[in-house]
């Protein structure tokens, strides 16, 4: 029993923070920082930095219904965890999370697809052919 509420509350390493999301996040950063050191620019990158902002959020839905679940738990006296009403609450959580990382998704794949290779400035190379 002690087990099963464990994972209910989204017990684990991160929490209630699912290991697809924190990939993602990470994958996101990476890409992020490497692509000025490899010679790139986003055209637009407001949209990868979005779908960072919006997998925080995610992780902050995350806690709040760890949160709202625990405190549902202690909560013996009303509806408690077996009510039509918690039932609800799962799914409107469930709802926002998978919202909110299909949005950052689409947002990153719109970033990529902003990805402009930089060229050298023209300045530069009429310089080293005058030296």
């Amino acid at each position: 029993m002690d087990e099963m509420m464990l994972r209910m509350l989204g017990g684990g390493l991160f929490g209630g923070i699912e290991w697809v999301a924190v990939l993602a996040f990470l994958v996101i950063a990476v890409v992020y920082w490497l692509t000025p050191i490899l010679g790139c620019r986003f055209h637009r990158p407001g949209h990868v930095a979005a779908s960072l902002y919006l997998l925080i959020g995610y992780a902050g839905v995350s806690l709040l219904q760890v949160i709202v679940q625990f405190f549902q738990l202690l909560d013996r006296s009303g509806r408690g965890m077996g009510g039509e009403g918690s039932l609800h609450l799962f799914f409107g959580f469930s709802f926002l999370k998978t919202l909110l990382f299909v949005i950052a998704l689409v947002m990153f794949v719109i970033g990529l697809q902003s990805l402009r290779i930089r060229r050298p400035e023209m300045g530069d190379e009429r310089r080293d052919l005058t030296v």
